[in-house]
This record gives C-alpha cells, structure tokens and sequence, in this order.
C-alpha cells in the first residue's frame, strides 16, 4: 500500500495526467514549478508489443514518444523533477512482466511511481490487448499487479477509462488498485460522468481515485471532488496553461 505521506501529497490537490509526446521533462517541469500537486511523464513503450505499436501510430500521430533510451531519459527526469517535492508518476504501456518488474525496481531506487496504461484506445494497441483493452482482463491485471507487490512494493495503480467495460465490471478493478486514475469520458459529451466517479467511490472507498476528464476550471475540479474523486487531473486544458493545474491544485486546497 500506498503510505500516508503520499496520500496527503496529492489527496484534494489536482496533479498533470500523462498526455503522449506532450507530457515530456521540459513539460513535466513548468507544470510543477507553477504548484501543479504531481507530474506524470509520459506514456512510454515499454516491451516489444506497445513499440511496435507505437512505430506504427507515430506514421500518422507523431505525438507519440517512442522511448529511445528510456532509462537514461526517465533519470534524468526524475532527477530534475525532485527539486519541486511532488509525486512523480510515468504512465507506460506494456504487459511483459518482466519489463514492467524491472522498471518498477528502477523507479522505486528513485523514489517516482509507475502508472500502468489502461487508456490508450487507438487500434494499434488494443488489438495487441494493451491500452483499455486491459480492463477486460482482470485476471492479468491482478497478476501484473501481484508480481510487481511481491518483486518491488510498487504500488498498483491504473490509469482506466470508462464506458470500455461495464461500470459494475470497473468497480472491480478498482479493488485491484491501489490508485485507479480514472478517464471518466462521456461519450459524445464535453464533460465527465460523475455518475461513475461516485459509484465507484461508494462501492469501493479503499482504492484512492483521481478523476480526470474536462477538467479545466476550479469548478469543474469540485464537481469532480463531490461526486468522491480523491483527487483530480488535468490533460488537455494544461497545454493551453501549464498554470492551471497549479492554480486548481491550490484552489481545491483552500475551498474544500
């Protein structure tokens, strides 16, 4: 488990959500010294199936990063990202057990936290059974999540979206979690589903959630709070404003 001076770190503060090829040290770092509660670096390929994916996504989408020396990368990263005191998650896609324990031990020397990819919903990864398409595999992801415990104490968390499997279905890997970073897409909708931040919340008040989507005022980022997120994340709207997760982190800590 998660220990307590984590969860007052980023507990009602709002933190950066991992955005492919965006979300890069340079990034990573304005976003923090603007106040931001966590950074996220990333996502990254990890094993042979989400690189070959990636190859294949980066012809027509050259956002996404292709993790070249991904070690020598993430080091420096976590180096400079430690000046600011926050929680240091990178998001990575991959199932190889063997990579993810790895990476898992290097991160956990450095003192950041491995967020494993459930989100990702282009074909060329989900047809490899990455990305979202994990959640219909809870098997595996308790097993992931048991050998990494076991191998590493890394915690589990999970970066999921929602309306990929049934709610009742996502209520249940939650309780694989330590953290489920939730996606909580409304389809067709420019706002997030409360309904399944709180059903998941009241289901399973163990697992600490984050709730993430359209969050792009102080506003919205209560809205998310009071339907039960722990905490909440901010993608899109931080390129517009690397400030603002920072000015929602500290507005969240002042108002509820």
């Amino acid at each position: 488990m998660l220990n307590e001076i984590f969860f007052e770190k980023i507990y009602n503060k709002a933190g950066l959500s991992a955005i492919s090829g965006y979300a890069d040290i340079d990034f990573c770092k304005k976003v923090a010294e603007k106040g931001a509660g966590w950074v996220t670096l990333g996502g990254f390929n990890i094993d042979k199936k989400s690189r070959e994916a990636g190859i294949l996504i980066s012809k027509r989408r050259k956002e996404f990063i292709l993790s070249q020396n991904l070690y020598n990368y993430l080091d420096e990263g976590i180096k400079i990202l430690k000046k600011f005191d926050v929680p240091i998650f990178i998001n990575v896609r991959g199932i190889d057990l063997d990579k993810l324990i790895k990476l898992s031990k290097f991160l956990m020397e450095r003192g950041a936290y491995l967020e494993l990819n459930a989100h990702c919903r282009q074909v060329e990864y989900t047809k490899l059974g990455l990305g979202q398409e994990l959640l219909k595999k809870p098997q595996l992801l308790e097993k992931i999540f048991d050998r990494m415990k076991k191998k590493t104490k890394m915690p589990a968390i999970l970066k999921a979206r929602s309306y990929v499997i049934p709610s009742k279905d996502l209520c249940n890997v939650s309780k694989l979690c330590d953290v489920l970073h939730l996606d909580a897409m409304l389809p067709g909708k420019d706002r997030a589903d409360l309904r399944i931040i709180s059903e998941i919340k009241s289901d399973n008040s163990d697992t600490f959630l984050i709730g993430n989507n359209s969050i792009t005022n102080l506003d919205r980022a209560i809205e998310m709070r009071k339907a039960g997120a722990d905490a909440v994340s901010i993608a899109r709207a931080a390129l517009k404003n690397p400030s603002v997760v920072g000015e929602i982190s500290m507005g969240l800590s002042d108002g509820i």
